[in-house]
């Protein structure tokens, strides 16, 4: 029977609070006061001074909650008491010892810490990284004061094939807006143009040039250098100037007040320029030209007035807002607006409009005929998904490492809970050593980030600088991704280590209840990291594989050594084109030129049609694509009934017209009866021939109608089918015979097959992100079974000496050790293969012309991972299984 000596107990309940540090000697000496009385009291009243004191405390209560209350004015106390230096010398000690424990625990087993912190680095420098391009990806046209009240009208024709949704809008839309709408403030129309622009022998052919209302400046922020934003662009034949644009014409001149000269035809006169456009614009311009000057051209040559003008979707129109709520009512009552301007009955089509959001234009817009490159929103969000999956795979790697190396710490945690810790102090120690790991790495990852962005640029198009990664924001995300994966890594090793209890562990005994609850954790983590680079992987190789079913797909026509010559639809060029095409077709190394309005992966005019055997009302929407007599022969195209155009028929070529399988389709007709029949699209005719199909623009898109007219007026490309031997020289004769026919205009050209890949870039810039950093989560994966094995290894060395001893070959001992790894490989394929697959099928949802899944790219992705697992796992076990066994036996 044990003897119960209450001063004892009493200076043991004194002990364990002074401990805590949570109360004030003082004030502990006014409740040891209290608890004395009371136990007096029951000692009294007939209990043993045993009874008497536990009744006491329990009375008492948990001090927890009056600590929690106390805490509030403990600072204050101190000092009160003079005691606030101590405290915090005290505190101070304390950190210094917690520093000092992490870091002999670091020198202790580099290896792991190693480990630890290179995967925490490169997944939070991966995190950083996809963080700077999603940033720069929202940003877009963000800079503008009034980008929450700035909307574009896009325009949508329907009609019985579907419906096809345009960036552009007709040009008398604007000014109807402004007058029949108070919640319009303004609008402004932009008409992109391309031509030569010339100062004295200085001539560039511009391709970043708008004709631009004068309220453009009154709608975006394009800050003007120099120059009156509210007049700049009022008068006729005036221009705006991008710094970089001014410095080409004119150096260090000032620019104000100088001319240039429009396609050798139209004089303008400087009146402003503007700071360079910011990259983050979805357009972007090197010249503004004042839209009266359009206005009152098209109207000398046509009759037209463009303000009245409703039937060409030709023009970008903005509109100013008079709030960021009047959208949803102006959007409202579109249908109306329109309907008063134009008659839907009439024709065989119908047309709407719709706004779109400034803000939402760059990731959100899937238009036709944007006015300048867009981005992914569903891109951007699988790129995050990606970063905090990096991330999720460095957690799991800290949270498997440490709580496998648990028992190494557990006498440190007996020692110490003998010593008077609590579980709370132990918690936050081994908190504190996460969060030191994991701020360590984070310097280690701005470091890689920093090394890595050249290449990150190169893959993503961007411009990152080392200047952005020391910007507040950037460093902010930085620290909360290093706490949160601190915290989030530290939180369950810390539970665990605190958990274990002093008396077994000095023992050497461990709870098998906890002991397994960590082995299963840590198994159900290595089946998710599975999980996650099968599914990444998986999705990787369908991207390739759909990237390269593009590839391998045939195009209808052949791109290949076709050299494109732009002439920005000079009529110059136009008037000697023959006398060009006979200089070109005498260089040796020539085939074929013809020259066309457009060419496959340019931007198409769209125009209504009609053909004999429809109603006389009824109209649909056609591509339109201007060619001469040579264009199918010069690009390969099959025809399948019909004639060609004739270069020896000039009469009536305007009226005769060749049109797709797809338009005849449409039409209700065969090939062979479409011959003959009467077409209108601008003016009556008949078919001719029928093409067979090709893609006039990528495999994202369905083959459309096309018809192709010879209209010369139209023509903007000099397309020269080469040898494919001896082209630098070809190249260079036809820039001699371009500068001997046409002198006055600059000589400029491109590879078609080249041209026509950037409308891929996206989708390949996609798959090579995607497939950097699928490689980097299998790294990390490895990296973290690498450093488990190993540890896992050596806790069983003894086991595999004596296995050895008894006769265990080394391969069954490395199957022994590898089997787990291929069950959980096995558990993170079913998990995996279902969810990348519906992934990937929402994916390519997104394009016309798409593989069929098959079941390769999900067994190639499981079969890849698990092999590269268990070259992993296996070099640490066959290092333990090859060891002597002797020496295994003496193994501690």
């Amino acid at each position: 029977m044990s003897q119960f000596d209450l001063e004892t107990a009493i200076s043991t309940w004194r002990q364990f609070h002074l401990n805590r540090r949570a109360i004030l000697p003082n004030d502990l000496d006014e409740l040891e006061s209290h608890l004395r009385s009371d136990v007096a009291r029951r000692v009294r009243a007939g209990l043993t001074e045993e009874a008497a004191f536990r009744a006491a405390v329990e009375e008492m209560g948990d001090l927890s909650g009056g600590e929690a209350e106390y805490r509030k004015v403990y600072w204050r106390k101190l000092k009160q008491h003079r005691q606030l230096g101590g405290e915090l010398t005290w505190r101070a000690v304390m950190l210094k010892n917690y520093l000092m424990v992490a870091w002999r625990n670091a020198r202790r087993q580099p290896g792991y810490t190693c480990i630890n912190v290179a995967g925490l680095g490169v997944g939070l420098a991966c995190f950083l990284l996809i963080a700077l391009y999603v940033q720069e990806e929202w940003r877009y046209d963000r800079f503008h004061e009034n980008a929450d009240r700035i909307v574009r009208v896009a325009q949508a024709y329907s009609d019985t094939e579907g419906t096809r949704r345009f960036a552009r809008s007709m040009p008398a839309i604007g000014p109807a807006l402004e007058s029949d709408f108070t919640e319009v403030e303004t609008t402004v129309r932009l008409q992109h143009f391309q031509g030569p622009l010339r100062r004295g022998d200085q001539v560039f052919n511009e391709d970043q040039m708008f004709f631009a209302d004068a309220s453009v400046f009154e709608v975006f922020t394009f800050p003007l250098l120099q120059g009156d934003p509210a007049t700049a662009l009022a008068a006729p034949n005036t221009l705006v100037l991008t710094e970089t644009a001014a410095r080409r014409y004119f150096g260090e001149a000032d620019p104000m007040g100088q001319t240039l000269t429009l396609s050798d035809t139209l004089d303008f006169t400087v009146t402003g320029v503007a700071q360079d456009v910011p990259l983050h614009s979805h357009w972007q311009f090197e010249v503004l030209l004042s839209f009266e000057t359009w206005r009152i051209v098209t109207q000398a040559r046509r009759g037209v007035d463009l303000n009245t003008l409703w039937n060409s979707g030709t023009f970008y129109t903005y509109a100013l807002l008079a709030s960021p709520t009047s959208g949803a009512d102006v959007a409202e009552r579109l249908p109306d607006f329109l309907g008063r301007y134009v008659n839907n009955a009439t024709r065989g089509w119908r047309t709407d409009l719709e706004l779109q959001p400034l803000t939402e234009i760059y990731l959100q817009s899937n238009l036709r005929q944007e006015i300048g490159a867009t981005g992914n929103l569903r891109a951007l969000y699988i790129f995050s998904g990606i970063a905090l999956l990096i991330l999720l795979i460095s957690c799991i790697n800290f949270v498997n490492l440490t709580t496998a190396r648990a028992t190494q710490r557990a006498r440190e945690v007996g020692v110490r809970k003998v010593l008077g810790a609590e579980r709370q102090q132990l918690t936050g120690q081994f908190l504190g050593e996460a969060l030191l790991l994991s701020m360590v790495a984070a310097l280690v990852s701005v470091v890689l980030v920093g090394m890595a962005l050249p290449w990150f640029n190169g893959l993503t198009g961007k411009a990152f600088t080392w200047a952005q990664l020391w910007e507040a924001q950037v460093l902010l995300q930085a620290l909360a991704a290093a706490v949160g994966v601190g915290l989030l890594a530290g939180a369950y090793p810390a539970l665990v280590l605190a958990r274990f209890q002093p008396m077994q562990v000095l023992k050497g005994i461990f709870a098998p209840g906890r002991r397994s609850q960590a082995t299963r954790l840590r198994q159900g983590l290595v089946a998710v990291q599975f999980a996650l680079s099968i599914g990444i992987v998986a999705c990787m190789l369908v991207a390739w594989q759909q990237l390269g079913h593009w590839q391998q797909r045939p195009l209808g026509f052949a791109p290949e050594q076709v050299v494109v010559v732009p002439f920005s639809w000079e009529p110059t060029v136009v008037e000697r084109l023959g006398t060009l095409k006979q200089e070109m077709l005498e260089i040796p190394g020539v085939r074929h030129v013809t020259a066309s309005g457009d060419v496959p992966g340019r931007m198409f005019t769209t125009m209504s049609y009609w053909v004999e055997g429809m109603p006389a009302e009824d109209r649909r929407v056609i591509n339109a694509l201007v060619v001469d007599p040579d264009f199918a022969e010069t690009y390969g195209l099959a025809l399948l009934a019909g004639e060609d155009f004739d270069n020896q028929r000039t009469a009536d070529q305007a009226t005769r017209f060749l049109v797709n399988e797809t338009a005849v389709a449409e039409m209700g007709l065969t090939p062979a009866a479409a011959i003959g029949k009467r077409f209108r699209m601008n003016g009556m005719g008949e078919i001719i021939g029928v093409v067979a199909d090709f893609h006039f623009e990528g495999l994202q898109h369905e083959l459309e109608p096309l018809a192709m007219v010879v209209w010369p007026s139209w023509f903007g490309y000099v397309s020269v089918q080469v040898a494919s031997d001896g082209v630098p020289a070809t190249l260079g004769a036809l820039e001699a015979a371009w500068q001997t026919v046409v002198p006055e205009l600059p000589y400029e050209y491109f590879f078609l097959d080249d041209d026509f890949a950037t409308q891929y870039r996206a989708e390949q810039q996609f798959g090579q992100v995607f497939a950097s950093f699928a490689l980097l989560a299998l790294f990390l994966s490895c990296l973290g079974l690498f450093g488990l094995a190993a540890y896992l290894a050596a806790q069983r060395t003894k086991e595999l000496g004596v296995r050895k001893v008894l006769g265990a070959s080394v391969p069954s001992l490395v199957l022994l050790l590898t089997r787990d790894v291929m069950r959980l490989a096995g558990l993170g394929f079913l998990v995996a293969a279902p969810l990348a697959g519906w992934a990937m099928t929402q994916w390519l949802a997104g394009f016309a012309y798409r593989i069929d899944l098959s079941l390769w790219p999900f067994l190639g992705a499981g079969g890849g991972v698990l092999l590269l697992a268990l070259l992993t796992v296996s070099y640490q076990v066959g290092k333990a299984a090859l060891a002597d066994p002797v020496r295994s036996l003496r193994y501690e």
